[in-house]
């Protein structure tokens, strides 16, 4: 488990780094204003994205780590195609439409449909490499769409192109080539003969749509920001908002390898126990000295304009200590059987998260809309947090009685 840990946490780090560069060098060529919206498609991309995949790509991991189940994930992956096509095209349809309707910039954004829908094809494929054990080829296939985007991005730059279509489109060719890679390595290790149907695979797959629509549906937070307050504070709410993803990549990658652990271990071991302490530790470390050092690197990094960026920052990394914990419980829970409790948590704490976000923003602009972000996962991990201890209490009893 540690192996696999080490793996995709490096793996997504590294990309993360690579990531914030491409928005680093996307702030420095737009406005704050228009910087706001293109977050706020990235980010507001995620929700169909995980509405969309059904749960599937979770299942996969699931089903393949259980084991005999090779046709029934064979087919999982199959549909997961289909509705990638189908993803992309309403997502073009999307963008063109409020490019007429809103504001000429989503006409550029267009080929972001192709990103997304390509995206998560490539992570839902390579679902079955760590399922494996085979996370290295996770770890190619997100560095390298990382480094090529960030390679087009610096050529598009150089030539003087617009920036926001070159952003887009850099992504999209980044984020086809990852999925071109993951089925080419994936489809030798399945039966070529799958079987299942559409309403088996979605009944099975439910429970963890439930949990990863209601976990993305926060990503719609810039979008809400930038309504009910306005393009430039969604602006610099983004910078908080964009940082939290990357800052969050070491437990959310702990939590993909635990689900599949404790599946097959059918409890927490004490390894794993000091496991997640270790990593918490680390992670509040890790933000405590971000608060501390983000008057310096924000203007530094971000340019003059997003000082106003600095509160957001400060208190979004306050809060992602709960964040990380809830990440990782959710994982546990899953892989003990609990994914019914964990997608109706995880929907109760997402739908508190926008109205937090509406109030937060009205009340203190984009630091109120930070606050009222992370008030969820404080909800999400003390939620999970009592239903972990129940589970203890039983299995303590249970140890007595026997």
């Amino acid at each position: 488990m540690l192996r696999q840990f080490s793996w995709i946490a490096f793996g997504r780090l590294f990309s993360a780094v690579l990531q914030f560069l491409t928005f680093v060098l996307l702030a420095n060529k737009v406005s704050p204003a228009e910087f706001g919206m293109v977050a706020a498609v990235v980010g507001a991309a995620i929700v169909p994205q995980s509405f969309l995949d059904f749960g599937i790509s979770t299942y996969i991991i699931s089903a393949r780590a259980a084991g005999g189940q090779d046709a029934r994930v064979a087919f999982a992956l199959q549909l997961n195609n289909r509705i990638s096509l189908v993803f992309a095209f309403l997502a073009l349809i999307a963008l063109f439409l409020m490019g007429i309707i809103i504001d000429p910039i989503f006409i550029a954004l267009c080929p972001l449909a192709f990103w997304a829908a390509g995206e998560k094809n490539a992570d839902t494929w390579l679902g079955v490499a760590i399922a494996d054990g085979d996370a290295h080829l996770n770890l190619i296939g997100l560095m390298g769409r990382r480094v090529l985007s960030l390679l087009l991005l610096l050529v598009g730059f150089a030539l003087s192109f617009d920036a926001p279509v070159v952003y887009s489109c850099a992504m999209a060719i980044a984020a086809f080539g990852a999925a071109c890679f993951a089925q080419l390595v994936v489809r030798r290790r399945l039966p070529t003969a799958s079987g299942g149907s559409i309403r088996e695979t979605l009944s099975l797959s439910r429970p963890y749509w439930l949990h990863s629509f209601a976990t993305q549906l926060r990503n719609v937070d810039a979008a809400v920001v930038a309504l009910v307050g306005s393009p430039a504070q969604a602006g610099y709410y983004s910078v908080a908002s964009r940082i939290s993803g990357p800052l969050r990549l070491v437990p959310t990658s702990l939590a993909s390898v635990l689900l599949p652990g404790v599946a097959k271990e059918g409890k927490i071991s004490v390894r794993t126990t000091k496991l997640i302490i270790l990593t918490l530790a680390g992670m509040a470390v890790m933000y405590g000295l971000i608060v501390a050092t983000a008057p310096l690197l924000i203007p530094s990094l971000m340019g003059a304009a997003y000082t106003h960026s600095v509160m957001p920052v400060q208190a979004m990394c306050v809060g992602l200590i709960f964040g990380a914990a809830a990440s990782m419980f959710a994982a546990i829970l899953q892989g003990l059987g609990e994914q019914k409790f964990v997608a109706r948590s995880s929907m109760a704490s997402s739908l508190a998260c926008i109205p937090a976000i509406i109030l937060g923003t009205i009340w203190l602009g984009a630091t109120g809309a930070s606050i009222g972000f992370v008030s969820s996962f404080l909800l999400q991990t003390f939620l999970f947090s009592i239903k972990l201890f129940q589970r203890r209490q039983r299995r303590k009893h249970g140890r007595h009685r026997g």
